[in-house]
């Protein structure tokens, strides 16, 4: 049986969001890199993702909420 895998946690900060923009990013959060999971929370304005540090492109999360 494989090991499961060390995730980790990163912070993305995202400013006001409305409920479209929300499901959007996420979904779009979730196809960067080394992404495992991506949970947008609109009311503080951040993103909370677990990634896997050893294939995570945090450039390309950046990319993503500038969008």
């Amino acid at each position: 049986m494989r090991q499961p895998g060390q995730y980790s946690s990163y912070l993305a900060h995202l400013g006001l969001l409305d409920q479209q923009e929300m499901a959007t990013l996420a979904a779009k959060l979730q196809t960067a890199p080394g992404v495992i999971e991506a949970v947008v929370a609109p009311d503080e304005g951040v993103a909370y993702l677990k990634i896997d540090r050893a294939s995570f492109d945090a450039a390309a999360v950046a990319r993503i909420v500038r969008s």
